[in-house]
Formats: C-alpha cells, structure tokens, sequence
C-alpha cells in the first residue's frame, strides 16, 4: 500500500481548500432548497470542511465564517431559524448574523422536531398565561410580551402592553428601550424608541444578495463572537 505521504506536494495541493470552494458552496446551496434534517446537515458538514481550515489558516476569520454560512442557507430556511433563533433570543433581529453554530442548533431544532407548531403552541400559551398572571407595570410583563409579540403578533395585538410602552395614532405601541445592548440594536426610530413595526421585523428576515462583502455593504453585525 502506497503511503499517503508518498504523492508529497500534489497530494497536499489537491486537497487544499480556498474562498473559491467556501463560495461555490454557499452560492449552490443558496440557489436551491433545504428540507429536511439531512440535507441541513449535509450543507454544514460540507460547509465545516471546507470553512474549519480556512479559519485555521487564518484566510478567513470566524465572523466571515459565520457570514458565508448564514448567507449560503436558502431564503426559507434562514427565515425559519432566524425565527427560532428570535423565540429565544430578544437580541436577535434581521440585521444580526448569528454564530454558526447557534444556526445550527436552531437548525436541528426547526427540522427535526415534526412537533415545533405543538412546542409553539404550548409556549404561546405559557406566555399568555404568564401575562394574566403579572401586573403590566412588572419588568417581567415587559418581557413576556415581547416574546408574544415575537412568537405570535395577532394573539399579542388583543392583550393589553405593558404600561411603559405608549400609544402613537399613527404607530401603535412604542416601547422605550433604555439599556439596549449596543452590540445588538433594535431598529429605532428618530425619537429612540423602538417602534411596533420595527419589532414585528424579528419575523422578516432580509434576503441579502450573495457576494463576499454583504457584511460591508448591509452593516451587517454579528450576534455573539465564537
């Protein structure tokens, strides 16, 4: 048996991987459909192969990494973890480019669970019932009705805000949002609050057109460092 050092160089040059490849992968997987838990998975182990030496190497780093992968899933399925990634994450909105492995995770979650409508049901309901259970003065009403605004708007809609958001006639329900975390804003408007529009866009993901610079030229940031 030949050793596998026995090609040298030409075997090491065959087997090397550049951006090239990195692209033409999230360029073909873009283009198509994703559908099922194995052709997710099929996507971020072809991904990881060729994006782990790259970061390696230093050629790209872990935020052009994180990058490629989110804009090399399909426009549907970046919306449906985006959305997953939205029920747990208040932080995260349309403009955030999350760690890849956060992507990943919600991922799983979206295609493997054939019970996720059931599982957003009986969180819907919790947090429903959270709410009549508090005063609309309390922090945590706050919350929990940013989380039902986020997970299902139209059943938000019919539950009363909590006291510090205000009612604009042309608006609807602003909330001022003190310590937003910089690294992670909500889309404010002139006046510095967040505005019911703006939260409803955690559900309305951007299809950013592919191309190497989209960080750049969407001011895209990310959501957590690796």
């Amino acid at each position: 048996m030949q050793s596998p050092n026995a090609s040298g160089s030409s075997n090491s040059h065959t087997t090397k991987k550049t951006i090239a490849d990195l692209e033409k992968i999230t360029r073909d997987y873009a283009a198509g459909s994703i559908d099922s838990l194995d052709e997710f998975a099929k996507y971020w182990n072809e991904f990881d192969g060729v994006a782990r030496g790259l970061v390696e190497a230093k050629i790209i780093s872990k935020a052009e990494r994180d990058l490629y992968f989110w804009i090399g899933l399909p426009y549907a399925t970046r919306k449906a973890i985006g959305q997953q990634l939205a029920t747990t994450d208040l932080a995260f909105h349309d403009r955030l480019i999350p760690a890849w492995r956060d992507a990943i995770l919600a991922g799983r979650h979206v295609f493997h669970d054939p019970s996720t409508t059931s599982k957003q049901e009986k969180e819907i309901d919790k947090l429903v019932r959270t709410l009549h259970g508090l005063s609309v003065d309390d922090s945590n009403y706050a919350v929990a009705y940013a989380r039902l605004l986020v997970a299902a708007p139209n059943v938000a809609d019919r539950i009363l805000p909590p006291s510090r958001w205000t009612r604009s006639p042309s608006s609807g329900p602003t909330l001022a949002i003190p310590h937003s975390h910089p690294a992670t804003p909500f889309p404010q408007s002139n006046g510095g609050v967040v505005c019911r529009p703006a939260l409803r866009r955690v559900q309305s993901y951007v299809s950013y057109q592919w191309c190497p610079s989209c960080a750049d030229q969407h001011a895209v940031h990310r959501n957590r460092a690796t």
